[in-house]
């Protein structure tokens, strides 16, 4: 099993991103914010990258991860393929991707999810807890976060 993680340049030729925005957009429906994701050229946005664990058998899991400064890193979209769900690949990108955030000194993730109930079971064992109205308020007032309708805000201080 490998991780890696890799810098999104707009007009990438690298397969390996190719199939991971592949997965992120068959798995979420959603090529619309995907690519808002992708072209946002904000002031809050240092950089986009994408992150895959992959076993012998190719790729599992892959995530998008934005980061804002060295304050908050943001999490829009984590996918897995549906035949490698429910047996903690997910559980092990997340923990490299944390490690390679505190490397860069980023203090806090914050990532949506729409679904609380199972999805919630998995972010709390993995140290999110869901944001208050009020931090949810101060985060999108400092930062342009991903424009998600009926999501709840999840963070972790690193």
């Amino acid at each position: 099993m490998s991780w890696t993680i890799l810098k999104y340049e707009r007009n990438t030729s690298q397969p390996k991103i190719k199939e991971a925005l592949s997965l992120l957009v068959s798995r979420h429906f959603d090529y619309g914010l995907m690519n808002y994701c992708l072209s946002d050229k904000s002031e809050t946005h240092t950089g986009f990258y994408i992150a895959v664990l992959e076993t012998n058998r190719g790729m599992v899991t892959t995530c998008a991860v934005s980061i804002h400064d060295n304050e908050l890193a943001e999490v829009p979209y984590v996918a897995t393929k549906e035949m490698y769900e429910n047996k903690g690949f997910c559980k092990i990108l997340m923990a490299q991707v944390e490690e390679k955030l505190k490397e860069l000194n980023v203090k806090k993730i914050v990532l949506h999810s729409k679904l609380i109930n199972r999805l919630g079971v998995v972010w709390n064992s993995l140290g999110f807890s869901p944001m208050t109205e009020s931090a949810e308020k101060l985060v999108q007032g400092k930062y342009k976060l991903v424009p998600f309708d009926d999501v709840i805000l999840w963070q972790k201080v690193l």
